[in-house]
C-alpha cells in the first residue's frame, strides 16, 4: 500500500480501488506506476519512531479490548472456552471429542490395573 496523493490533499491509503479479493490474483490488470499528478508524502513521526508498530498494536489491541464485545461460550469441566468466530455446534463437537479422548484414557487407565 502507497501513500500518495495530488497534493491539495491530506494523503489517503491507496488501495488501486478494490476491495479485499480472496483467492489468486492477476497483478497483470493492476496499474504500476502512480498517477502523474500523485505525490509521495513521507510517513508520520509516529510511525517511524515506533519500531514494529509495537505501541499502536498494544494501543489497538487496548481499545478494542474496551469498546468491543467479544461473545465467547465457557464450559467449566475441562476448562475450555470458544475460539473467536466459532459457533456453538463446533464448539459443542470439539468438546465432546475432547471429553470422549479423556473418557478412552481413563478407561485405559483402569484395564491396566
Amino acid at each position: 500500500m502507497a501513500l500518495y496523493g495530488t497534493g491539495r490533499e491530506r494523503a489517503k491509503p491507496f488501495m488501486g480501488g478494490c476491495s479485499s479479493v480472496q483467492g489468486e490474483l492477476d497483478f497483470t490488470s493492476f496499474p504500476h506506476t502512480a498517477p502523474v499528478s500523485a505525490k509521495f508524502h513521507s510517513l508520520p513521526n509516529i510511525i517511524l519512531e515506533d519500531k514494529g508498530l509495537k505501541k499502536a498494536i498494544r494501543e489497538l489491541k487496548e481499545t478494542l479490548y474496551q469498546k468491543e464485545n467479544l461473545a465467547l461460550l465457557r464450559c467449566a469441566s475441562p476448562k475450555l472456552e470458544s475460539k473467536v468466530e466459532e459457533s456453538y455446534s463446533d464448539f459443542v463437537v470439539r468438546l465432546q471429542d475432547i471429553l470422549q479422548e479423556k473418557k478412552k484414557s481413563e478407561i485405559e487407565k483402569l484395564q491396566m490395573h
